[in-house]
């Protein structure tokens, strides 16, 4: 045969009794037979197999199941190559049925239930008949029923709705009940119910206190709850007595009567609501379902004892009025009466009662009883009043209170006031702190009851705390704060108040308010800092008029180096004399600033003011060389510091030549010419025996006195000299290397001192040849010369500032010992070596820049300045932008200069 995958298998009756024939389906059948499978008593195992011939896709069978099986139960068949099957059973057991009835309003809900000891979820009906009999008659068949089965454990139910229309008693009888396999119901099956729509009528609802009657109840009292109630089908009456404790109560109906029902509560009071007034609720409902109901007047359950809400005066407060008026709140549910005792520290005042006082009824249920008419107004002595209350409410809940209250009429005291401030002179200004102490006593002090009045010191009112020295003691600390000038005498005083309100006040003290600022000196007069007065450096300072007993503080200071010292000057001083140890101050410019305070501490305007710009220098000036060409008059005698401008003679001098002095010329700060009686002869140069200094008696600027060393001779040599300043500000570029090159080969070098003077005596580079340049380096600035005997040449630099690892210009790069090194030698150390020497080096020093710099010669030997180019035009165009540069940066510097020279004394 065929394959039967898709074939459908149906049973025509799916119940059946025993001995019945079951006709099974296949349906969708695409061979030419069909082979069926029965399994009859649903154990897992075909009962019976046989092929049926197939004519078309639809094949029918017919078989008796309990042919193969014994009892009552479930069977199923398939064919063979399908997943279809069809069950059915053999069910020869008589079905059950019940039915239930639901009334809302005049529609009745029946459910007619049917199973069967077989299959409970499985029974379904083939016949039913239900009959109504009561107010309405009326007849139902199966097909009136709606079938629903659960297929769980509840059985089949068929469902209808039968509007009745009239209230009354009902009943439905269910006959000719037949399963779907033909077997009848053993049983008759009755329901009867009732159809009420109407509710019941309640009403006279009434809650009496039957223990003392007054409409206050406690635990343990009993209430007797009645109402009214009718109704046709009447089926319960019970009062909701859950407000006191009780739950629900029933109501019974009293004999005789046709609607009276009474019941009993006992109040338990802790299951009860919260105190205060609480309605009871009376119910009733009937068959139908229907509820109403009705309340009683409310009942006020007090099961707690009086509390007291409000007492006048309020515990424990003070008070400075003897005359008082002593009452008391009572918070109760109910009346309440009680006793009042008053006594003072002379002795009892009132020992009274009071009787079934009731007050106002608050929102929340509660009484407040006020028995101020109760106790008449007192005089009281200073001291304690105790007031004692008790009281009792109508259940008899007692409760007692107790408090006092303090009659204080003495002010407290304040003695042994002091004022203090920081300097004990009397006079504060803005900052300063100010320290008030007193004795302050009373049996009643608060905390915070002593304050100090330091108003008028821009500190307001401050709470005084107690003292650790002593008992009584209170002081305060203010910070005096004034926003305007004033210089007047101010006033402080201290306020005590006890806790009764007595009040003291009484003056601490006056202190002197000064907070104008003291005005500058009106000038610095001092000379410049030499090695003379540098240890005991005098300065005169100019008061201005009207001055006070100040502080002048008197600052010197010089790069990272100050000195600060400070007199104290009379009011009527015109000027003051300060000494200052300089020492330790470095050589160059001194700023000379000052500071006054007062004795207020107030500080002029501005603070440190500079006044002054001072010179400082310790180092004796002498003669650096001589320079001179055979054959003329003039010496040129380079000094290693500037001198001051005034006329210059002979006695300026000590020369041990032949010739005399004839005149002697500041030809720049630091060098002077000096013109001789006759022409130097070529003999005298470098000769030992003829040399020229300066006198001890010449002084420099500062006045130091010229160092007697002997003088130098003379010699044919070229000096350079100059200044060397940095590109940013023009500042002193103080303890930078001046190098001098000839031919590649390093011939003299120097520092510059602390004003960025440097001076270089050089001899005749080689003397096997004429027209020796000469290369001046300082750091990556070179300048280029031609060496002419006797010549002196100003050759000034600027060069890049110097520049920390964070980018920033540094200031304070140089080694303060090499400035002090540079400024204190006396003579410039110059290396010189001979062309004959240089020949023989191995290795030379290259220059650092090939750039050539223009600079004026001081002399006319410099007439012979010649400028070195390089041998093609690309170098000779760079160094004209390098030349360029250089002029734009020396035009820099002495615009600065300019701007400063006033107030900048000329450098050495």
């Amino acid at each position: 045969m065929s394959s039967q995958t898709n074939v459908a298998i149906a049973l025509d009756d799916a119940s059946v009794q025993s001995g019945t024939n079951v006709t099974a389906t296949a349906y969708g059948v695409q061979g030419d037979s069909v082979t069926f499978q029965l399994d009859a008593d649903n154990d897992g195992t075909f009962d019976r197999t046989w092929t049926v011939a197939a004519n078309d896709s639809t094949v029918r069978t017919t078989f008796d199941p309990s042919d193969y099986r014994q009892t009552q139960g479930t069977f199923w068949i398939t064919a063979e190559g399908t997943t279809s099957s069809a069950y059915g059973e053999i069910d020869d057991t008589s079905p059950s049925a019940a039915v239930t009835t639901n009334t809302a309003d005049h529609q009745v809900e029946v459910d007619v239930t049917a199973w069967d000891a077989l299959d409970n979820d499985w029974e379904r009906l083939q016949t039913l008949e239900a009959s109504l009999t009561g107010p309405m008659n009326t007849t139902l068949t199966l097909a009136d029923f709606t079938e629903r089965s659960d297929r769980g454990t509840n059985g089949t139910h068929y469902t209808t709705t039968i509007d009745v229309g009239t209230d009354g008693r009902y009943t439905l009888h269910l006959s000719n009940v037949t399963d779907t396999a033909g077997n009848p119901a053993g049983e008759t099956v009755t329901a009867a119910f009732i159809v009420d729509t109407n509710p019941p009528n309640v009403w006279n609802g009434s809650a009496v206190d039957t223990t003392n009657r007054n409409r206050v109840v406690d635990d343990g009292d009993t209430v007797t709850v009645t109402a009214n109630v009718s109704d046709r089908f009447l089926n319960r009456v019970w009062v909701d007595a859950t407000a006191l404790g009780a739950d629900n109560v029933t109501l019974s109906k009293v004999n005789g009567t046709e609607s009276y029902y009474r019941g009993t509560v006992t109040i338990d009071a802790q299951h009860a609501a919260a105190d205060g007034t609480h309605a009871l609720t009376i119910w009733a409902d009937d068959a139908g379902q229907n509820v109403n109901q009705t309340t009683t007047d409310p009942l006020t359950l007090d099961t707690t004892a009086p509390s007291f809400a409000t007492e006048h005066p309020s515990p424990g407060t003070f008070t400075d009025d003897r005359t008082q008026s002593v009452s008391v709140a009572i918070r109760d549910r109910s009346a309440v009466s009680g006793t009042i005792e008053l006594a003072d520290a002379s002795g009892t005042l009132l020992d009274g009662t009071f009787e079934n006082t009731s007050g106002v009824t608050l929102q929340d249920g509660t009484v407040i009883v006020d028995t101020s008419e109760a106790i008449a107004d007192g005089t009281f002595a200073d001291g304690p009043v105790n007031v004692t209350v008790s009281a009792t409410d109508a259940e008899g809940h007692t409760n007692t209170t107790s408090w006092h209250v303090t009659v204080d009429t003495v002010a407290p005291t304040i003695t042994n006031t002091t004022v203090a401030d920081a300097d004990e002179n009397g006079i504060v200004g803005n900052g300063d702190n100010v320290t008030v102490a007193a004795t302050v006593t009373d049996a009643h002090l608060g905390e915070g009851g002593v304050t100090l009045n330091a108003s008028a010191f821009g500190a307001g009112m401050v709470v005084m705390s107690p003292a650790e020295t002593g008992r009584h003691r209170y002081t305060a600390t203010v910070t005096v704060n004034v926003a305007s000038n004033v210089s007047t005498q101010r006033d402080l005083s201290i306020h005590a108040i006890d806790r009764a309100g007595n009040v003291n006040t009484t003056g601490a003290g006056t202190l002197h308010l000064d907070t104008v600022a003291p005005e500058l000196p009106t000038g610095v007069r001092g000379s410049p800092i030499n090695i003379s007065n540098q240890y005991a450096y005098p300065l005169t300072v100019t008061l201005p008029e009207d001055h006070q007993n100040e502080t002048v503080a008197i600052r010197l200071s010089n790069g990272n180096t100050t000195i600060t010292t400070s007199t104290t000057v009379e009011a009527d001083a015109e000027t003051a004399q300060v000494t200052v140890d300089a020492h330790s101050l470095p050589q160059g410019h001194v700023t000379v600033a000052a500071k006054v305070i007062d004795p207020a501490m107030n500080v002029n305007a501005g603070g440190w003011t500079t006044l002054d710009t001072v010179l400082k220098d310790t180092v004796r000036p002498r003669a650096s060389s001589a320079h001179a060409v055979a054959g003329t008059q003039t010496i040129s005698v380079p000094v290693s510091e500037h001198l001051p401008e005034r006329d210059y003679t002979a006695l300026d001098l000590e020369y041990t030549g032949p010739q005399s002095i004839e005149s002697v010329t500041l030809s720049q700060p630091n060098i002077l010419s000096v013109r001789l009686s006759s022409a130097v002869t070529e003999s005298q140069l470098s000769n030992p025996n003829v040399t020229i200094g300066l006198d001890e008696d010449t002084t420099d600027r500062a006045g130091n006195q010229a160092v007697d060393d002997g003088g130098v001779m003379l010699t044919p040599s070229h000096y350079f000299s100059g200044t060397v300043t940095y590109d940013d500000d023009g500042r002193d570029a103080s303890g930078v290397t001046v190098t001098a090159t000839y031919d590649g080969e390093v011939i003299a070098s120097t520092t510059t001192n602390w004003a960025g003077r440097y001076g270089l005596q050089i001899s005749d580079p080689d003397f096997s040849t004429d027209d020796e340049i000469i290369t001046l380096t300082v750091k990556d600035v070179s300048k280029r010369y031609q060496w002419n005997a006797g010549a002196t040449t100003t050759a000034d630099f600027v060069i890049a500032s110097p520049v920390t690892s964070e980018g920033d210009t540094d200031d304070n790069d140089v080694d303060v010992s090499a400035v002090t090194a540079a400024t204190t030698q006396s003579t410039t150390t110059t290396t010189q070596t001979t062309r004959t020497t240089r020949t023989q080096t191995t290795q030379t020093t290259q220059t650092q820049s090939t750039s050539t710099t223009s600079s004026t010669s001081t002399t006319t030997e410099e007439a012979g300045l010649q400028y070195i180019a390089a041998g093609n035009w690309t170098t000779s165009f760079g160094l004209l932008l390098l030349t360029l540069f250089v002029g734009l940066g020396a035009l820099a510097g002495w615009r600065y200069w300019r701007q400063n020279q006033e107030d900048e004394p000329p450098r050495l």
